[in-house]
């Protein structure tokens, strides 16, 4: 009885895995998953990699991915340009703080000389 729960846990993850290989492929994540779900995930996996991949959706997934990409950039290269006081005032923190480190270390020296 035990086995079965480990296989079923397996069979599932295998499966989620499978279908996002398939889906990767542009030839959609049920196609995998329901695939190594019914006929097990060794025979699922066969499938999959024998599949060819579906080049105009591969080509649609990559340039999404792009589109994507260039959004990211293109919004950290603006919050970089929108915060330049921000980082003048860290920078004043960062001094601040080595100034009273430099204090306070040299009145400790002086009290352990005497």
């Amino acid at each position: 009885m035990e086995y079965l729960f480990f296989y079923a846990v397996f069979a599932l993850i295998f499966s989620l895995i499978i279908g996002s290989i398939s889906q990767n492929k542009g030839r959609g994540f049920a196609v995998g998953f329901v695939s190594s779900l019914l006929l097990t995930p060794v025979i699922g996996i066969v499938i999959v990699l024998v599949m060819s991949p579906d080049k105009e959706k591969v080509s649609e997934l990559l340039k999404l991915r792009d589109e994507e990409k260039q959004k990211y950039l293109q919004s950290q290269k603006t919050r970089i340009e929108i915060n330049p006081e921000r980082l003048k005032i860290k920078k004043m923190m960062v001094f601040t703080s080595l100034s009273i480190f430099l204090v306070l270390s040299i009145i400790i020296l002086l009290l352990l000389a005497r």
